[in-house]
């Protein structure tokens, strides 16, 4: 975990310190439209709801999520409703971090996500996923001085069973900077643990299957029922 950390705090601080002489130089994105409409559809497919809820005081990142029933689903996500979903994620929870999302699915059941990474969402998701608080203080102190966002895109292959990631990158881009493959290569299990782990921290959920196939998402597993986003 700690590896993961510290490889995003040396690309935030690289990008921040070339890209005054690097800005006329525009990240690779993924343009996919979607509406209103196809998250509706998707979590009347999937069958949960998703609802923000004002609350007076301030909310600490680990009480501003609260997830409860659980749902089997066994279903297809096509790259529409998932653009749509990570979205509405994205507007609903002031941790997501990542915004501006578009995800296309290419015909080798390989995937293009394109999006915008925040600094200061990203230190509050990895307090409310479980990142001890100690290890977020730390990181916090050389990386939120930098702030902002970040453009990024990813390509490559992704599957999960049983809530365990195995994603190939074969490209990652941070604003205008390509990551080298061994670099990839080098942190790949790290990064498969770190998602893996926050995916893990209610044993009544669990994503049995996650894959790509025939041009669709493929889930199967026991989802969270009710979502609630509290602001």
């Amino acid at each position: 975990m700690k590896k993961v950390i510290i490889l995003l705090v040396i690309v935030a601080v690289i990008v921040v310190a070339v890209a005054g002489v690097k800005n006329f130089l525009k990240p690779k994105t993924v343009s996919v439209n979607y509406s209103q409409k196809d998250y509706d559809g998707l979590t009347q497919k999937l069958g949960y709801t998703a609802k923000i809820v004002d609350i007076e005081g301030e909310i600490q990142p680990a009480n501003s999520i609260a997830n409860s029933g659980v749902k089997e689903v066994d279903s297809d996500i096509t790259n529409v409703e998932a653009t749509a979903a990570m979205n509405h994620w994205a507007d609903s929870w002031k941790y997501a971090p990542l915004t501006n999302s578009s995800v296309k699915i290419n015909s080798d059941d390989s995937f293009e996500y394109s999006g915008t990474f925040s600094v200061t969402r990203a230190l509050g998701y990895a307090s409310a996923t479980g990142v001890p608080q100690s290890l977020v203080d730390t990181v916090s102190k050389y990386i939120k001085p930098f702030g902002g966002s970040f453009p990024v895109y990813l390509k490559g292959k992704v599957e999960i069973l049983n809530n365990s990631v195995n994603a190939d990158l074969s490209s990652v881009r941070v604003s205008f900077l390509s990551i080298p493959s061994d670099t990839i290569n080098k942190y790949a299990g790290e990064v498969n643990n770190f998602v893996s782990e926050r995916l893990s921290p209610d044993s009544k959920y669990k994503i049995e299957q996650f894959k790509i196939k025939e041009g669709k998402f493929i889930l199967k597993g026991k989802l969270p029922e009710k979502i609630e986003y509290y602001k």
